[in-house]
């Protein structure tokens, strides 16, 4: 603002302070960046219960897909490399997560290569999946005859 005394001198009266809009602009971009730093912190790595989650999704569509095409599905489990192989999708798993796997010996389709199968029918191979980190462990638990899966998840006590 500029004001001009009775003598003809101007003045410019600079204002002391932030005004409204330079406030909401610096609280706008305060916001951005805390918003960006959680969402990098929190997607920092899938744990463990994520990752069997989506496991167990995927051996359902594989279940649904062998009931709808009427034919075997097989799930591969590939130790070699952390994985766990479908149609349409793989999940890696870090390496410090082990997989322990109980199933027929049939189920065993190379050296580090196990399947479970599921059938037409709605029954399965059966087994045991154990995904086990050093805080966690999941077990997804096959039932042969029924084909139902079902899981339980614990922390590991200290």
């Amino acid at each position: 603002m500029i004001k001009i005394s009775l003598t003809g001198e101007a003045k410019i009266n600079s204002p002391k302070g932030f005004s409204l809009v330079e406030l909401l602009v610096a609280l706008t971009i305060m916001s951005i960046l805390v918003g960006s730093i959680s969402l990098i912190m929190f997607r920092k790595e899938e744990t463990l219960k994520n990752l069997s989650t989506k496991i167990v999704q995927n051996m359902r569509l594989a279940q649904q897909r062998a009931i709808r095409e009427n034919k075997s599905y097989q799930v591969e489990i590939d130790f070699s490399d952390n994985s766990f192989n479908f149609a349409n999708d793989a999940v890696n798993l870090p390496d410090d997560i082990s997989i322990t796997i109980r199933t027929a010996e049939n189920q065993q389709l190379e050296k580090d290569l196990v399947a479970v199968t599921f059938y037409p029918d709605m029954s399965s191979s059966g087994g045991m999946v154990t995904l086990e980190s050093d805080k966690e462990v999941f077990e997804i638990t096959l039932t042969w005859i029924s084909g139902k899966i079902s899981t339980s998840y614990h922390v590991k006590s200290s």
